[in-house]
């Protein structure tokens, strides 16, 4: 936070100072005059409605904690700026510089305060939220340069002009107005309306559940009238009949009694009677009682799931007793679910708008809108994706280009990173083999690639390197990785795929002529036979002389060799004697 120059920034700031003001007095917005005023706050819409919502918020309870609910939520998320293309050094740097500035915001007073007065907006006002990109130049023009601070606008304050160039006017407390140009303005609402003549106006958080926040705030009165004001708790009667002045006379000296007592809330019960009456019986009135059928707790419940409902979010977290019995894994599922209701929207909208026209192109705003649990279920979901994926590849199902599209539609991966990868493989990002750019006739593809041969395509990759990292600009750089990878892809990929292509062909011919002509090229110092580092097949002798075989008749002695060996000592005396 200690990066900015906070002086600079209020003295650039429209809330800063009334140079450049016009005189001119506050406008009303547009006043439609649907139907008339309900009791509760004036119809949809008006200035005077969006006022109404905001000092409702402050009377009823159950709506002011589900406002401070969301707000803390929102502002205790993490925010920072990263670089599209994490590879290009300069935009890394930049992006840290765009991190501190969001820290610093509200001149000075850091995310937390700016956020959460952008979020309360945005719930209660129909009219949205508003805020002020701070920077150079005129304060009626366009930004000059980077943007030095995000600092929020009072939507009471703002009225939708419709004029694409210039659509908020900002009025100061001094009475004066202030045209904000697009390029300075930040606005959102919720469930904005679809009448142009609208300009977007919507419908909030707390208009959307108005009734149910009525009905609560009704009771809360009712019991605290009814019970919280010391009203006779009831009344002990004794029988017969009694005389008004007789009543009031009571009802005043019980009022005496307790308040000598120090009671101011509690009330004691009020005894009346006739000394008189004959026979008396005795009996209690009570006084204090609600009404029939009235269940205090259910009729909250109800309440705070609609008003949980109409904030899109989880019911327990506005109210924790709402479902006592939930298990960890219901709360695990709503988690999730929630984060694509308000949170995610209200997350979604600052993201879009921080990225539209607080940050350059190269950049873009991230909420980590995670915890522990969601890490989790995170990696396990892509760890069986990675299954997934190595066996389709694996059996030809798809291949990596294909799968590497579909991580990016999953956002597993960016665009940068995708093509980072396609590089490497030698495609660019539409699937064409990277050497087409040595084709190519833009003067930057001509200049890295113009000349490069077998000889020096080393020293030219070496010099498009150093002017990748001295450059800062990002279409520049891109350009260069591309040259630097067809380089890499003609003179250093294709001859090693070349080269291994020939050892593989060499190696099956090889193969080839050694199954074909096993005697092939005999060596005469080696008995005829030239040596195969093979061992002689002698399964045929194993087969012949290994087991037994049937005796054979024996009609010559030049045949008695074929007699199977291992036959008893007869039989070999009898060889010995034909012989």
């Amino acid at each position: 936070m200690g990066n900015i120059d906070v002086g600079q920034v209020v003295r650039n700031s429209v809330q800063g100072s009334t140079e450049g003001a016009t005189s001119g007095s506050m406008l009303g917005g547009l006043l439609l005059t649907i139907n008339q005023a309900t009791d509760i706050i004036p119809p949809w819409w008006s200035t005077s409605r969006d006022k109404e919502l905001r000092k409702f918020v402050h009377k009823c309870d159950h709506l002011s904690g589900a406002v401070y609910t969301m707000s803390a939520k929102m502002k205790s998320i993490p925010i920072k700026v990263v670089a599209r293309d994490k590879s290009i050094k300069t935009h890394v740097a930049l992006a840290n510089m765009y991190t501190d500035i969001l820290l610093a915001s509200q001149f000075g007073e850091g995310w937390p305060k700016f956020f959460e007065k952008f979020v309360e907006d945005l719930v209660c006002q129909d009219n949205g939220a508003f805020a002020e990109v701070v920077g150079a130049g005129p304060k009626d023009g366009p930004i000059r340069g980077m943007a030095m601070n995000l600092c929020h606008l009072d939507s009471a304050r703002c009225t939708r002009t419709g004029d694409r160039e210039y659509p908020v006017v900002y009025y100061h407390t001094d009475g004066k107005k202030y045209k904000l140009h697009y390029s300075r303005v930040l606005f959102a609402s919720q469930m904005p309306a679809t009448r142009i003549e609208m300009n977007e106006v919507g419908f909030c958080a707390v208009s959307r559940v108005i009734n149910i926040g009525q009905t609560l705030l009704d009771i809360s009165v009712y019991k605290q009238e009814k019970l919280g004001s010391r009203p006779n708790r009831q009344i002990l009667l004794t029988g017969g009949g009694l005389d008004p002045d007789d009543v009031m006379a009571a009802a005043a000296m019980g009022e005496a009694q307790n308040t000598a007592a120090g009671l101011t809330r509690y009330q004691k019960t009020l005894v009346m009677g006739d000394r008189n009456i004959q026979n008396p019986v005795l009996q209690i009135i009570d006084m204090s009682k609600l009404y029939d059928g009235f269940d205090e707790r259910e009729s909250i419940i109800i309440g705070m799931a609609i008003i949980a409902m109409g904030f899109g979010m989880d019911a327990r977290e506005l109210f924790p007793a709402m479902e006592a019995g939930a298990t960890k894994a219901d709360a695990i599922i709503q988690h999730i679910k929630e984060r694509g209701k308000g949170p995610g929207e209200i997350l979604q909208t600052m993201e879009g708008a921080l990225n539209l026209k607080f940050l350059p192109p190269y950049l873009m705003a991230q909420f980590d809108f995670q915890d522990d649990t969601q890490d989790r279920q995170s990696a396990e979901i892509g760890n069986i994706r990675a299954q997934k994926r190595e066996r389709d590849i694996k059996n030809a199902v798809t291949s990596p280009r294909v799968e590497r599209e579909l991580m990016v539609d999953s956002g597993e991966l960016t665009e940068e990173q995708f093509e980072s990868l396609e590089l490497e493989d030698g495609r660019l990002e539409d699937g064409v083999t990277v050497d087409v750019l040595f084709f190519d006739k833009d003067p930057d593809y001509k200049k890295f690639l113009s000349g490069v041969t077998e000889g020096n395509y080393e020293q030219k990759m070496s010099d498009i390197m150093e002017i990748i990292i001295n450059s800062r600009d990002a279409e520049l750089i891109r350009k260069g990785r591309r040259a630097i990878a067809a380089i890499k892809y003609k003179f250093v990929t294709l001859a090693e795929e070349k080269a291994q292509r020939e050892v593989d062909s060499a190696r099956r011919e090889a193969m080839i002529q050694g199954a074909l002509f096993p005697d092939a090229g005999a060596d005469q110092g080696n008995g005829g036979k030239k040596p195969t580092g093979k061992k002689p097949d002698t399964s045929y002798q194993q087969e012949r002389f290994g087991r037994k075989l049937p005796r054979q008749t024996v009609n010559a002695p030049d045949e008695t060799q074929n007699y199977q060996k291992g036959n008893d000592e007869t039989d070999n005396n009898e060889n010995e004697s034909q012989e």
